[in-house]
């Protein structure tokens, strides 16, 4: 909008040909801006500039935020799966062998055999619904930031 502010000057030539003479003429063209000088447009071009900053800073914003929610997502998701791998599920299955093999010798009910056993699959279930939001949380990591190989997922 400002080169908009500076009038283009126009050349002009020409060749006037009459039955006996030639005549050349030559033009030249300068506009004054005294009345137009698209301050107007200006104007509405720096705010349009001013908007689409603060735009981007809002944007910018939003993102960060996202990034630092997701991160703390992901380490609060990987301290869940190491408890539920690493303690949950084994002393589960721990419990559910020692509860069976009481079972077959007559120290408990088949009641106590279902109830150690839904415990077991509901700690397994659990460790599978932590790992896909897990891998959920760090594609969408990934997709903000850009990185487009999700192959190993960030895991040893």
């Amino acid at each position: 909008e400002k080169a908009n502010a500076i009038p283009n000057l126009d050349l002009g030539a020409g060749i006037k040909n009459n039955s006996q003479e030639n005549s050349y003429s030559l033009g030249l063209s300068i506009p004054l801006p005294f009345f137009n000088r698209n301050k107007g447009n200006i104007n509405s071009a720096r705010i349009q500039l001013s908007r689409e900053h603060l735009s981007q800073k809002t944007l910018e914003t939003e993102l960060t935020a996202k990034v630092s929610n997701i991160h703390t997502s992901l380490e609060e998701l990987s301290i869940e799966i190491d408890l539920l791998h690493n303690e949950i599920i084994p002393e589960a299955n721990s419990a559910f062998s020692t509860i069976n093999d009481g079972y077959f010798n007559g120290r408990f009910t088949y009641l106590d055999v279902v109830d150690i056993k839904e415990i077991w699959f509901q700690s397994r279930a659990q460790y599978l619904h932590t790992l896909y939001e897990y891998h959920t949380q760090y594609l969408a990591l990934n997709t903000i930031l850009g990185n487009k190989n999700h192959n190993l997922f960030g895991e040893n």
